[in-house]
């Protein structure tokens, strides 16, 4: 697998109909049928301290690869401190270092919030999850889920994507940070904007 090439299949799939038609000539993005998909093959674990998002998030990803180290273990990997994880390239060159990553994951930012973003977003989501990937995200403040309970996070946070509905217009959270109420529902524009002005996401 050429990961470079993957994403710029994306990107030219969002500009034109005939790209999409080209990238699934080339094998590189198959016809995607479903509408929905949430993965179960994945463990779930609070945050065991209040600055440990950053490292619940990686390792929940990983357990859907077969891996599940510490949190302790990815704290000191990131490394995380008590002012938490600096940035998602961080997270995303861990996940990259397990072998059934196979150097999946690529950085990606949010700048303006554009309709190309959040369409990159949308298709980055629908793409991974296909393929049996979770995808970590940086947020910063609050947005409000499909069931009206609202998330804030003003000092920043890392969440995991496990799953999307409706060809990929919502997007299923595991929020490292609760209890109970862990997985939720948001649409993926709101998810775009909840992403920007961070470091951005990786998937």
């Amino acid at each position: 697998m050429t990961t470079p090439l993957r994403r710029r299949g994306i990107i030219s799939a969002l500009a034109s109909t005939a790209a999409v038609i080209a990238i699934s000539a080339f094998g590189a993005s198959p016809a995607h049928a479903a509408t929905a998909k949430t993965l179960t093959t994945y463990t779930f674990q609070a945050q065991q301290t209040g600055y440990w998002c950053g490292p619940a998030a990686t390792r929940l990803a990983l357990t859907v690869r077969g891996y599940a180290p510490t949190q302790a273990t990815l704290a000191s990997r990131l490394p995380t401190d008590t002012a938490g994880t600096d940035s998602i390239t961080q997270v995303m060159a861990v996940l990259n270092s397990y072998a059934n990553v196979n150097n999946w994951y690529e950085h990606k930012v949010v700048n303006n919030n554009s309709a190309a973003e959040q369409n990159l977003l949308k298709s980055d989501i629908v793409f991974d999850i296909d393929r049996n990937y979770a995808l970590v995200l940086n947020v910063r403040g609050g947005r409000t889920d499909t069931a009206g309970v609202y998330h804030n996070y003003p000092n920043g946070h890392y969440l995991t994507v496990v799953g999307y509905s409706s060809s990929g217009a919502y997007a299923v959270i595991e929020d490292v940070a609760l209890g109970s109420g862990h997985r939720y529902t948001m649409t993926v524009a709101n998810l775009s904007w909840w992403i920007w002005s961070t470091s951005g996401y990786t998937a």
